[in-house]
């Protein structure tokens, strides 16, 4: 059994969310309150800490140097520097430039996703981020559910499945 990754002597310490940053490191929310179970105890309780959340971030520190990261904005981008950053390996930032693609090129996205789709070098993380812009844009055509369901990656089968 392995141990335990994150431990705390206080008391009133509550990881309640963890995420990966697009720095590599993670970040831990801590509601960090006395009171555990709210049902038990009434809203008007003065032990109810209101203001002292806190947020942990946790980074690599042994010996291989991290990759330098730059953060970056990406809502200035144009859609072909969005489309060729779908393959990004971490899953929050593909997410947020899958979020800007649909919601603020969602006509002219429709023809350079598919055909980012169609390319045999397009990456596994690419081609489930074009699933789900296409079928948010509603232009998700079946050849591409059945691309995915055949593809060779399971994670791909089941975003078609999906």
């Amino acid at each position: 059994m392995e141990e335990d990754f994150l431990v705390s002597e206080d008391p009133w310490f509550r990881p309640v969310d963890i995420k990966t940053g697009p720095d590599g490191s993670m970040y831990v929310a801590d509601f960090y309150n006395r009171i555990i179970g709210h049902y038990e105890v009434p809203k008007e309780n003065p032990e109810r800490d209101r203001t002292s959340g806190r947020i942990w971030k946790i980074s690599y520190t042994g010996n291989k140097s991290p990759e330098k990261y730059t953060a970056k904005d990406w809502s200035k981008s144009p859609l072909e520097e969005l489309i060729n950053a779908l393959n990004t390996p971490q899953l929050n930032t593909r997410m947020m430039i899958s979020n800007l693609i649909s919601d603020i090129y969602p006509k002219q996205a429709i023809e350079p996703v598919k055909q980012l789709m169609q390319s045999a070098t397009t990456g596994n993380n690419s081609f489930v981020q074009g699933l789900w812009i296409l079928y948010r844009l509603n232009a998700l055509p079946e050849d591409m559910i059945a691309k995915a369901l055949n593809h060779p990656d399971p994670i791909v089968q089941v975003h078609g499945l999906r």
